[in-house]
């Protein structure tokens, strides 16, 4: 800047009309504001527009009044902190509200750039007056850590661990301040400390937890993130609990950048197997009873074929089965991943039951819920319903020798008497007509 300026800031306009030096204008002024598109600018001390002028309230608008500020005379402090409103302006969206209030944030720094003596070496009247300069231990780092305190202290948009994390900073830095912000060698690191603490705040605080949190694991920008949000009917700050259809929209989105599309696929593969699987074991226990109706089932080449067994074991969901075993692993796995998102949008603990009994499903807060009640969909949804979406297996009912000499017997295996498994009795009557020996 050529010269500094003495306690004289830039004169604001709006639509044309200088703002009043108290900064009050006449109650009906807001009543005679032009509608439509208005021009926002600003006049340095020699009557020169700054900022973008004639633009609308916009991200592009006040990305160019801060890019303009940017190519000024200004000091390292002031470009900072122009930097930083620079990143929550481009993150801000379209969204009025937080453009109205970093509007608000970008016409305070306009008045520190022109309003305010230079904060490197300038002695204005300020500081002739006797007032404290930024960063000496005589009341101004108490002042500025307490602000930020009952900032952190009220922003909804902080979760409480980090809320706390920060408070806990803030508090350190309070010592830290009282023990040795009057002396000169400290000055420095305190005010930089104090400086950094602040831009971690305003990175956490830019969105809601529930997104900076899941943006930050699934690599996505956190405006992106939240509009993904708004786009299924989610409030950030307002999530459902216990997670509902919205919240299942939202997982399922193929622009929502996690493993499941990938996870669900491999569960919808291992429930083909199983199906597969049964279709196979089917065929072979199909052609037995074909061939046990025309031969002596006592010869050994007529033992109860190893498949049997296999399908029963399909049928009955046995979790050592290894198609059963397979499909089991992969909706643990999806749950795995769903926790996972859940805990970042939540700030909660949520976890994937690892019991083959309750595969698929999670703990969420101590509700236990089945995140795919309909896997062949491959979509997740929510529900209460813990039974695992096994495909139905059915049994062959095994053809036998059940009459005559004991010679002549079918030889069923252990685990099938014990087990019960259904048999007809061939000997005589056609299938169909005769019923299940007692002795089978």
């Amino acid at each position: 800047m050529s010269s500094p300026i003495q306690n004289s800031a830039p004169s604001k306009n709006y639509g044309g009309e200088e703002f009043p030096e108290d900064g009050e204008f006449p109650e009906d002024y807001y009543n005679d504001m032009p509608e439509g598109e208005v021009d926002v600018y600003w006049t340095d001390e020699e009557g020169e527009e700054v900022g973008s002028g004639g633009a609308p309230l916009s991200r592009e608008s006040l990305v160019a009044q801060i890019q303009d500020l940017l190519n000024q005379d200004i000091s390292d402090a002031q470009e900072r902190k122009l930097e930083r409103l620079l990143s929550k302006v481009q993150a801000a969206g379209q969204n009025r509200d937080k453009l109205g209030a970093l509007e608000c944030e970008l016409y305070t720094v306009v008045d520190e750039i022109y309003g305010t003596p230079e904060a490197e070496g300038v002695e204005g009247e300020a500081a002739a007056e006797g007032d404290p300069a930024e960063g000496e231990g005589d009341g101004t780092l108490e002042s500025s850590l307490k602000n930020l305190r009952d900032k952190i202290t009220a922003d909804t948009n902080l979760d409480d661990k980090t809320r706390q994390q920060l408070l806990d900073e803030v508090a350190h830095l309070e010592k830290t301040a009282e023990l040795n912000g009057e002396d000169p060698l400290f000055q420095d690191q305190i005010c930089a400390d104090i400086e950094a603490l602040q831009e971690n705040y305003l990175k956490a605080a830019m969105n809601p937890s529930s997104v900076n949190d899941l943006a930050e694991k699934l690599g996505m920008e956190p405006s992106d993130l939240e509009a993904l949000f708004q786009s299924h009917g989610l409030d950030p700050n307002n999530l459902p609990n216990p997670p509902d259809a919205n919240v299942a929209a939202l997982l399922n989105d193929p622009t929502l950048p996690s493993q499941l599309s990938t996870l669900n696929g491999n569960v919808k593969a291992a429930r083909d197997d199983i199906t597969n699987a049964g279709k196979d074991l089917s065929s072979v226990m199909q052609a037995y009873n074909q061939s046990a109706a025309v031969t002596d089932t006592s010869d050994p080449k007529m033992a109860v074929p190893d498949e049997a067994k296999d399908l029963y074991e399909l049928h009955e969901h046995n979790p050592d089965s290894e198609q059963i075993k397979n499909y089991n692993n992969s909706l643990i796995k999806s749950a795995e991943e769903v926790a996972s998102i859940l805990s970042a949008m939540y700030g909660t603990a949520v976890q994937a039951v690892t019991d083959p009994a309750q595969a698929g499903c999670i703990n969420f807060g101590g509700t236990v819920l089945n995140i795919l009640p309909n896997s062949s969909s491959g979509s997740i949804s929510f529900s209460s319903d813990l039974s695992i979406d096994y495909p139905k297996i059915d049994l062959v009912t095994l053809e036998i020798d059940a009459e005559g000499d004991e010679d002549s017997l079918t030889a069923l295996p252990a685990w099938m008497l014990k087990v019960d498994y259904p048999t007809h009795n061939f000997d005589g009557d056609r299938p169909g007509s005769a019923k299940p020996d007692g002795n089978s």
